[in-house]
């Protein structure tokens, strides 16, 4: 306990700073170890107010970026299935860190006023324009659950039903549906 509490403990927050370089290079192994390690010394939590911030951090350059924004639900998906596999992997789905996402999420998507329920709405009309060509039927029931996962953060779901809607009506008039 005495090696655990000058190793780990006084360093604590410089051990958590090496989190943002681990979950940007994918470092599963390392992220389980950390894990472990902190989990001795009850240091769950400093790691978990690492995660969100970097989630945050990391998220609201995605939704944040104007000149990105055709690409936005895309890269959201990409990170949040990232994310995802880190908290199911490594972290063995600990609670604290299934929290911790949504949390996260739910304040980036909103951080950027309606524009995040816009883009899923484009998103949705995209895919369903072009219909099974591109993909598979299995392929595109998953990514619309992913998507779904996506609006459900979403405060401003009332903008997203209007440009649904809009969306909707020209697909049917144009018969592209």
């Amino acid at each position: 306990s005495a090696v655990e509490m000058q190793l780990i403990i006084v360093n604590l927050d410089i051990i958590c700073k090496g989190l943002d370089k681990m979950l940007d290079e994918n470092r599963h192994e390392d992220l389980g170890r950390l894990y472990t390690m902190l989990g001795r010394v009850d240091g769950h939590k400093d790691l978990h107010g690492s995660f969100v911030e970097f989630i945050k951090k990391r998220g609201k350059i995605l939704v944040g970026n104007v000149a990105k924004d055709k690409t936005m639900v895309e890269d959201l998906l990409e990170f949040k299935q990232t994310i995802d596999n880190v908290v199911i992997g490594p972290w063995q789905k600990n609670a604290l860190f299934i929290n911790g996402v949504r949390e996260a999420f739910a304040e980036l998507i909103n951080s950027r006023h309606n524009k995040p329920a816009e883009m899923i709405a484009q998103f949705f009309d995209a895919k369903l324009r072009t219909g099974y060509k591109e993909l598979s039927e299995e392929k595109m029931d998953e990514t619309f659950d992913r998507v779904i996962v996506l609006f459900r953060f979403i405060n401003g779901k009332d903008v997203f039903e209007a440009f649904y809607k809009t969306h909707l009506a020209r697909r049917l008039l144009l018969q592209k549906s």
